[in-house]
C-alpha cells in the first residue's frame, strides 16, 4: 500500500477528488508505478482547487498539517511519495518517512528528460521494495 501524496486538486479535475483518472497527472502516475501491483491512496496537501493552479502559500501548507497527519495515521504501514516540492515541504512536516518524486503535471518540464525519469522510477521502485 502506497499513499501518493501532492498539492492541491488540479482546475483540470471534474471534481476535488486527488489525482482523478481523466487528469495527465493520474495517467502518468499510473505509468510510474507501472507493473507495481500495489494499491495507490491518493491524498492532496489542500482538497480545494485553486485559481489558476497557482501554488500552495505556506500558512495553507501549515494549516493542513494536522489533517495530513491524522490521514497518514490511517495507514501506518504505508509507504509514502510525495509529489513536488509542495507535498515534500508538507510531509517534511509531518515527521514521516517519504519517497520525493516530481510531481507528474504536464507542466513539468523535468519530465521531458527520459534518463532523468526513468532514474526516478528506478530509485521509486527500489523504495517500494525496501
Amino acid at each position: 500500500m502506497v499513499i501518493v501524496i501532492g498539492s492541491n486538486p488540479s482546475v483540470a479535475s471534474p471534481n476535488c477528488s486527488p489525482f482523478h483518472a481523466s487528469t495527465r497527472s493520474r495517467m502518468v502516475l499510473d505509468e510510474w508505478f507501472g507493473d507495481a501491483h500495489t494499491d495507490i491512496i491518493p491524498l492532496n496537501v489542500s482538497d480545494q482547487k485553486k485559481e489558476g493552479n497557482r501554488p500552495l502559500t505556506r500558512n495553507e501548507i501549515l494549516n493542513q498539517i494536522p489533517r495530513i497527519i491524522k490521514q497518514l495515521g490511517e495507514y501506518p504501514d504505508a509507504k509514502v511519495v510525495a509529489l513536488g516540492k509542495t507535498a515534500e515541504f508538507a510531509m517534511s512536516l509531518t515527521g514521516r518517512e517519504f519517497f520525493a518524486m516530481e510531481h507528474p503535471s504536464g507542466c513539468n518540464r523535468k519530465l521531458n528528460d527520459k534518463l532523468y525519469v526513468a532514474e526516478k522510477i528506478k530509485a521509486l521502485r527500489a523504495y517500494l521494495k525496501a
